[in-house]
């Protein structure tokens, strides 16, 4: 799949280094060679980060060892988001991509984080292949990240640049850049409507970004969303469901996940993503992304006023590391708790027997998760432990839906304080 959020995470940190580094460009020459070193180190890091992680995954079972690989994986995107900040200060990209003019500027400075993020993306899975056949067993098929159609891969982007350069357009114009300077309230305000909206419009966004179709749905007698088969470019199992009004709601998913699958278990993973929608966790979370801009928003301004830069970066960092084990830890739960919901009326095996067959169908060991998601192991040791024990799920679900109340009902204070106060500034 397309590296999406690393390729926003570098626009983040171009922005950053755009507005408060003084550069001193290097020659052209220097910058190319410089953008090529990125690239071959970020080939270099991810597949050193993949085979010694692999490797410890493989020797042992232990949630220790998961949580190695995860460090090891993921602890290369700080590296290359340092190295990515050192090319635009110092390399000469910002200033050498300011000189393209507004509609290639953002396309100039991003290359070679792109460049660098496929680099990545090839390094894991050389990395993690290689790894595979030390240990005696057959990896996956090689470079299925990479391999995808040229409108899984670019298009994306070019819709992503699109927008942050309509976006910086829209500010530049004279009238509404004077707006937003004298109404900054107002602007977070429709900052977080707009998070809103995004959230609201996923199922057309994912359907700009991946060839999809629509498919009869392949349950009855039940109201259900539309469900659409996602072209991700590889040839991957998965299901996602995207949209927070119920009539534009969509499930989409690959080709790959319906052929592995009996009937039955893809049923499951129909109301595994139907649980996520229905338990609220697309709303909770759309609720919770808007007020936390509102809060950086507010927070901006404060810590300028109050503390010395080093401070302020400090209370920053604090900030964003908080907002991201929060993230993490609601987007564990939900995943437990979706698995308890497609597993009412004693469909546990048959959960069990889906999430198998899909990591088999993805070439990924049973004791590894992710960011988002955890192990397969975890999700059905929970799974057998609920069946073990009656009224268990129930338990937990009562548990989420209290936070989710909470988290709503806090996200809707900070919203509708920031309405308020962008009316009282407007008048």
């Amino acid at each position: 799949m397309t590296p999406l959020l690393p390729v926003a995470l570098g626009a983040i940190v171009a922005g950053i280094v755009a507005h408060v580094a003084a550069c001193e460009p290097l020659a052209a020459g220097w910058t190319l060679g410089w953008s090529v070193a990125f690239a071959i180190l970020s080939l270099l890091v991810s597949t050193t980060a993949a085979r010694v992680g692999t490797s410890r995954v493989l020797r042992s079972d232990s949630s220790r060892d998961e949580w190695a690989f995860l460090a090891l994986v993921l602890g290369k995107w700080p590296v290359l988001l340092g190295g990515y900040a050192l090319l635009l200060s110092e390399g000469g990209l910002v200033p050498l991509a300011r000189q393209t003019g507004r509609f290639l500027e953002g396309a100039v400075a991003l290359t070679p984080w792109v460049v660098a993020c496929f680099a990545a993306w090839l390094g894991h899975d050389v990395g993690e292949s290689a790894a595979i056949v030390a240990a005696g067993a057959t990896p996956p098929r090689p470079f299925r990240e990479i391999r995808g159609k040229p409108r899984t891969v670019l298009f994306p982007l070019a819709v992503f640049l699109a927008l942050a350069t309509g976006l910086e357009c829209l500010s530049g114009l004279p009238g509404v850049a004077a707006a937003f300077d004298s109404h900054p309230r107002g602007r977070s305000f429709l900052g977080a409507v707009a998070v809103l909206v995004l959230f609201a419009l996923g199922p057309i966004l994912w359907r700009i970004l991946f060839p999809t179709r629509k498919i009869a749905p392949p349950l009855e007698g039940e109201r259900l969303p539309s469900f659409r088969l996602w072209d991700l470019g590889s040839d991957v199992a998965a299901a996602m469901v995207a949209g927070l009004l119920p009539g534009a709601r969509t499930i989409f998913v690959t080709p790959r996940l319906l052929s592995v699958l009996d009937p039955e278990e893809g049923l499951t993973v129909i109301r595994h993503e139907l649980g996520h929608a229905r338990l609220g966790h697309l709303t909770a979370t759309g609720l919770a992304v808007s007020a936390f801009m509102v809060v950086l928003d507010e927070l901006s301004p404060f810590l300028d006023r109050n503390l010395s830069e080093a401070a302020a970066a400090s209370v920053w960092l604090a900030v964003l590391g908080a907002a991201a084990l929060a993230y993490v830890f609601l987007a564990r739960r939900f995943e437990h708790d979706a698995d308890l919901y497609a597993a009412r009326g004693g469909r546990e095996p048959l959960v069990a027997s889906a999430l198998i067959k899909v990591c088999e169908a993805n070439g990924e060991p049973p004791g590894r998760g992710g960011i988002r998601h955890p192990s397969v192991e975890r999700r059905i040791a929970l799974l057998e432990r609920a069946q073990r024990e009656p009224g268990l799920a129930e338990r937990r679900l009562g548990r989420t839906r209290g936070l989710l109340l909470a988290v709503g009902v806090l996200a809707l204070l900070v919203l509708g304080q920031a309405a308020v106060r962008a009316v009282l500034e407007v008048r």
